[in-house]
């Protein structure tokens, strides 16, 4: 009978500690968790506080512009697909123009950004009446 009480408080023992690394194991994780989301608030921040600070990117948007493009876009590929689904011949040149569009869109995207339209400074007469650009 003592050999099976050793082994029932050997197995106590061992159920004790696997509890014990379990608990360690959830409090590290807890705390991984915790980091982690920690560290994304602070990401998310940052980024917040750089769209505010280029608030005025906005003002280039063109969402007309943007909506011709993609009515372009899907007619190109809507032509590509029919190419391949009648097998009329064309698929290849289908393919090659929606594929130069598609490649070309960011590109234009990027040069109607960079040139920006000029502001307009409004000029106020001086008050011996001559108009000095102020």
């Amino acid at each position: 009978m003592p050999g099976k009480l050793d082994e029932i408080s050997r197995t106590i023992g061992a159920v004790e500690t696997a509890i014990g690394e379990l608990r360690r194991r959830a409090d590290e994780d807890r705390d991984i968790r915790d980091r982690w989301h920690a560290e994304n608030r602070a990401a998310i921040a940052t980024l917040t506080q750089k769209l505010d600070h280029h608030a005025d990117a906005v003002d280039m948007l063109r969402p007309a512009v943007a909506a011709a493009a993609v009515t372009v876009l899907l007619a190109l590929v809507m032509w590509f697909g029919a190419e391949l689904i009648t097998g009329a011949g064309q698929a290849g040149l289908a393919e090659r123009v929606a594929g130069a569009a598609q490649a070309l869109w960011p590109l234009a995207v990027v040069l109607s950004c960079w040139r920006r339209p000029a502001r307009v400074v409004a000029t106020v007469p001086s008050p011996d009446g001559r108009d000095d650009g102020h």
